[in-house]
Parts: structure tokens; C-alpha cells; sequence
């Protein structure tokens, strides 16, 4: 293979056009070649697409082109170097990138440009490149030209290289343009995402959010419909924001919009942890897609009370008012349970244009966390309990786990996740080496189709529950994890995610059961015998979005 250098950039963000933009770019050169390739992350919280330019430099006496007649489109410059500095010789650049991204060619005093739009998180690769007369292998704008048109029929048209030999031993080699060919894993995850839209469309249409929000299917499959202060009504209205992020569809910018605004007094609540399950992912969502400025004040509002539960002398959010467990009556000062990292993202999302220190509680927040929460051998304690006047950790114990001491599965994913977020967000080191010890940890746990057991360390098993959920929340983790991460390692998390994704859609779907969920099996509180081995709309939530990461397209 080439001899290859891979560089990663991340850059602030920038305001621009009256919106903040962060950037993360990785750069991928590979030895002798004149073109090396680009993939760039852009991130936005000012809602909808983010326009952006790729461009090239004007030079005295350059002169520019661009093709679009294969998928991949190119814009090109040629003209002579600059003869200061004893520059020589004539000089041909250019960018390529997909024809479908590309909205318009314009050219200003000093570049020429391909006008592109981007959906924030989403990745978008383009290739850049260079072409002198003196290294021989260009002697003119034509042959310089030529070599990108044939570059673009590459990459438009990736070859397929057949071996075959006869019988008296000799071998000849064809060379034929083809698609990659549509892998197994290809195959069960677009029939899975089909069978998503079909559920949320017949859910989103039938049900009417006045009678409350989807949380648990009951016996005959439907769904429970709850108020709208439970930690679990903004998952629905999320999905339905994640199918027009796929789509564009404006049926389903209707639907997402009619299942958010019956959240909208959630903001206010001060009671709770959650706020960030429950509007970021309804309001939160539709403000990145759409700008709406009254969304943006939701979720100011709500951003403002949850960062009310912060304790400074603690470092982290306060998750439940209660201060007595019930079945062991032990106090409960200051609990901090390990799904609360899965709220942050609202106050990361909403700093940039409310309160700066809500970055801030939220980094606290999640280095705390990752303190309390991951135990050396990477796996996780459900809760963990602080001294509200010292701020000392006192112990861990559990809620939903088998024991204070086991790995329940799904707050092992809420690990993984949350932290791979909160790294992202943050890029503090200490987060990234947590989220993948928890990662390792719940790999390494894993049957062998890597749907978990509902505790990892259950003494049961295999005769206990799996949990669809959990899987679906670490597989998305999963994905994000491996784009922090390089080499093996990112192959071995990404690896781990398509196994897991690949298991749900072959064999976790509800379909022919009658169920208005997108996936069977998961399990809500087992050991208070809530909502076990049933649908779950978290579970459908994750699910969607790990589908949406497997095809590159990333919320942040």
C-alpha cells in the first residue's frame, strides 16, 4: 500500500455571517502523488445547512476551468509561479469534490470558488492537488487537466481487479469500472432504516401527541403514551428530526415539528436532570435544522435550569432530589447517576450564544464523572454519591444495575457515549482515555452476536435479558469513538459497532410482531421489573442515530 501521512486539525470555533462554526479536518497524503484527500466536520448551532467554499488562490496571469461531467466534479487554476524567491516553471491546482455537492462556481477579486452547503456533523471529503511543469510530469495546462479528468473517473468509478488463470497455468487481469459491491452489512442496514421510516411515519401520523408521548410498547405492542415530564418524551420527536436530517422531506420537518411542540413546557422544569434527553432532543434538534429563533429561546430557557442543579463544590449536576433509596433506606445526599452525561450536550450546544459558564458546567460535569463513574478495570457504577457541603465522593451504588459492584449495560453505554461526546466537545484527554476504557471493557463482555446482557456481570447469564437499547446507545457511541481515536484502535471500535448494528437489523427488528416500535428486546429497570423485554423508544432513538453515523452523518 502507499506510504501514507495523516494529519488531523481540530480549529476553534469562528464567527462568520453572524454564526460559530467549529471545524475538525483530517488531511490524508499519501507519498508521490499529486493529489492527497480532505474530509472536514463542520459544527454549528445556528441551525439548518452551513454554506461553505472550497477555493483556489489567484495568481498573476492564472487563468481557471471546471468540469462537471463525471460524479466527481473539479475546479482548476493554471498559470506561472510567482519569480520571487527564484520561483519557475507554471503551476496547475485544484479541488475535487461530489458534482451533487456542488451549488455553485463564482469567482471573486482574489479566488476562484466551488460553492458547497453542509449539514452540521455531517462529514464531507473533497481532494486538493498540485501540478508543476518542472517535476516533468505536466507540460502544459492540457496534460495537467487531462490527469484530473481521469482522477475524477477514479474516484467516480472505483475499479475491480479479477484474477484468473486457465488451464495451462497462465493468467491474465481484467479491469473493470464497478460499484463496491452491497456488502451483508449494506444490505440489513438499509433494510433497517426503511422498515424505521415506516414505523415512525404509521406512529407519527396515528398517534396524537395530546394523549401524550411513546415511551414502552405494552403486551399488545403499542405504545404507552406519557406526559410530557418524563425523561423519555423527547426521544420520539428526536427520530422524527434524524429522519429530515436524512431526507430533507418536509413531511417529515411537519411531523418532527407537531411531536416538539408539545414539549415545550419542559423547559421550565428545575426538578430534573434530564432536560437535555427531554429538549435538547426535540427543540435542540429542530434548532440545528431549522434556525427557529423560538426553539433557540427553549432551549436557552431550559439550559439555564438545568444548569441550576450545579453544584461548584461538588462538580457536577445534582441527578435526583430524592435523599432516600427505599429499599435500603440509606441517605442519598447528592446523587449523580451515569445517564446524566447524555445531557450535557445542551449546555455545550447552547453556551455559544446564552451563558459561556454553561461550557464550563458541563466540562466540570463530565471529568467528574468520568472520575466517579468509570472504575479502573473501565467498567461502570450507576450511581455515585457526594457530600453536598465537602464535595467529597463518598461511594458508588446502584439503581438499576444487579449489584453497587456489577456493570449494568446500559449506564456502561451511557458511558461510552456520553464521554466520547463530552471529548468532542471538550477535547480534554482524560474524558477520551475514560470513554475507551469503558468501550474496551463492554467489548470485552459481549456475546458473540454483541447484543449485551441487561447487566454485564449478571451471575445469570445466559439465562437473562439481553438489551436492545444498550446496544443501540454503544454502537452510536461506538462510531463517535472511532473518530477520536486512530489505527486499530478506531478500526476495532467502528468494527464493534457494525457487528452490533448488524445484529439488531438482522434480528431485533419488531417486524411481524404487531409492534409499533422499531426494535424488540430492550430493557428499561429491571430489577424493579419495569419494562423488560419490550420496545423502547430510546432504544429507537439510538438505533436511528447509529444508522445515520454508519452512513457519515454525524449530529456534531
Amino acid at each position: 500500500g502507499p506510504v501514507r501521512a495523516i494529519v488531523e486539525q481540530r480549529y476553534d470555533p469562528w464567527s462568520g455571517g453572524g454564526v460559530t462554526v467549529a471545524e475538525l479536518k483530517r488531511i490524508s497524503i499519501d507519498a508521490g502523488q499529486n493529489i492527497y484527500r480532505s474530509e472536514s466536520v463542520f459544527q454549528s448551532d445556528a441551525g439548518g445547512d452551513i454554506p461553505y467554499a472550497i477555493g483556489l488562490v489567484k495568481r498573476s496571469g492564472m487563468h481557471d476551468t471546471h468540469s462537471s461531467e463525471a460524479e466527481w466534479a473539479w475546479l482548476s487554476g493554471w498559470g506561472p509561479v510567482a519569480r520571487r524567491n527564484g520561483g519557475h516553471g507554471e503551476l496547475g491546482t485544484a479541488v475535487l469534490l461530489p458534482r451533487s455537492r456542488v451549488k455553485d462556481w463564482r469567482e471573486t477579486h482574489n479566488h476562484y470558488l466551488a460553492i458547497s452547503r453542509a449539514r452540521s456533523g455531517e462529514t464531507v471529503v473533497h481532494y486538493v492537488g498540485a501540478g508543476w511543469t518542472a517535476s516533468g510530469d505536466f507540460p502544459d495546462p492540457q496534460s495537467w487537466r487531462a490527469y484530473l479528468d481521469n482522477f475524477a473517473r477514479r474516484l467516480s468509478s472505483p475499479i475491480e481487479v479479477t484474477l484468473t488463470t486457465g488451464v495451462a497455468r497462465s493468467a491474465h487481469v481484467a479491469v473493470t469500472p464497478a460499484k463496491a459491491p452491497i456488502s451483508r452489512l449494506d444490505s440489513l442496514t438499509a433494510h433497517a432504516l426503511e422498515y424505521s421510516k415506516a414505523q415512525l411515519r404509521k406512529s407519527a401520523t396515528t398517534l396524537d401527541p395530546s394523549n401524550g408521548f411513546p415511551r414502552a410498547t405494552r403486551a399488545d405492542g403499542s405504545w404507552d403514551q406519557l406526559r410530557y415530564n418524563q425523561w423519555t418524551s423527547g426521544f420520539f420527536a428526536g427520530t422524527l428530526w434524524y429522519m429530515y436530517h436524512l431526507d430533507r422531506d418536509d413531511e417529515w420537518k411537519a411531523l418532527a415539528e407537531k411531536w416538539t411542540a408539545g414539549m415545550e413546557p419542559a423547559k421550565s422544569m428545575r426538578s430534573t436532570h434530564d432536560l437535555g434527553f427531554m429538549i435538547y432532543n426535540s427543540f435542540g434538534h429542530g434548532l440545528s435544522l431549522t434556525g427557529n429563533p423560538h426553539y433557540r429561546e427553549v432551549v436557552t430557557e431550559a439550559s439555564r435550569n438545568l444548569s441550576s442543579r450545579y453544584s461548584p463544590v461538588v462538580g457536577a449536576i445534582k441527578s435526583w432530589d430524592t435523599e432516600r433509596r427505599t429499599d435500603r433506606r440509606q441517605t442519598w445526599k447528592y446523587p449523580v447517576i451515569v445517564d446524566n452525561l447524555m445531557n450535557l450536550e445542551l449546555l455545550f450546544r447552547s453556551s455559544a450564544r446564552g451563558d459561556r459558564q454553561w461550557r464550563e458546567i458541563a466540562e466540570r460535569h463530565a471529568l467528574t464523572s468520568a472520575r466517579a463513574h468509570v472504575r479502573r478495570d473501565g467498567s461502570t457504577a450507576h450511581v455515585a454519591l457526594f457530600d453536598p457541603v465537602t464535595g467529597r465522593f463518598e461511594r458508588n451504588d446502584t439503581w438499576q444495575g444487579f449489584s453497587d459492584s456489577s456493570a449494568w449495560a446500559r449506564g456502561q453505554a451511557w458511558a461510552i457515549h456520553g464521554l466520547a461526546a463530552a471529548y468532542a466537545n471538550t477535547g480534554k484527554k482524560e474524558l477520551l482515555r475514560s470513554a475507551i476504557s469503558a468501550a474496551n471493557y463492554f467489548i470485552a463482555h459481549l456475546p458473540a452476536d454483541g447484543i449485551p446482557y441487561w447487566d454485564l456481570l449478571h451471575p445469570g447469564i445466559p439465562n437473562v435479558e439481553r438489551d436492545a437499547s444498550a446496544a443501540a446507545i454503544a454502537a452510536s457511541g461506538l462510531l463517535e469513538l472511532s473518530r477520536h481515536t486512530k489505527g486499530a484502535e478506531s478500526q476495532r471500535f467502528r468494527r464493534n459497532a457494525e457487528r452490533i448494528i448488524g445484529s439488531l437489523s438482522a434480528a431485533y427488528l419488531t417486524e411481524g410482531t404487531g409492534s409499533q416500535a422499531i426494535l424488540a428486546h430492550s430493557v428499561g429497570n429491571r430489577p424493579h421489573n419495569g419494562e423488560v423485554d419490550v420496545g423502547l423508544v430510546y432504544a429507537d432513538y439510538y438505533f436511528v442515530e447509529a444508522l445515520l453515523r454508519l452512513k457519515g452523518i454525524y449530529w456534531r
